[in-house]
């Protein structure tokens, strides 16, 4: 994973929040991106769901490491992460998931008004 990096190749840790992610990888893993899993997001209206995002953001920016946030549906959630400091934002709020076949038309054609 270094030499990717050292080649500028910034990598990732996708899913955090579920199954076996610690936060030991964030100290461990030469990583340049967080990116909160859905199912964290989906309980932000919930006052326990609420501090953990808040907490791992501010520790993921502390540590340098930009944080996404997937899965984001509702506008209320994305002006939640906007406030709690995620740097990105990804989910149906924005945009379905977009096919192969489909990518180059949906490039030409113009993204959808982001909200």
């Amino acid at each position: 994973m270094d030499i990717l990096r050292r080649s500028g190749i910034r990598i990732a840790l996708d899913d955090f929040g579920t199954g076996y992610s610690s936060l030991a990888y964030l100290q461990k893993l030469p990583i340049d991106k967080l990116k909160l899993d859905k199912s964290l997001i989906d309980g932000t209206g919930e006052l326990k769901a609420a501090a953990i995002v808040q907490a791992v953001t501010a520790l993921s920016r502390a540590l340098g490491l930009k944080v996404v946030a997937e899965g984001v549906e509702t506008v209320a959630q994305q002006q939640f992460l906007r406030v709690a400091g995620c740097h990105l934002l990804q989910g149906y709020l924005f945009s379905p998931a977009v096919s192969a076949e489909r990518i180059d038309a949906f490039v030409r054609d113009g993204w959808p008004a982001v909200r």
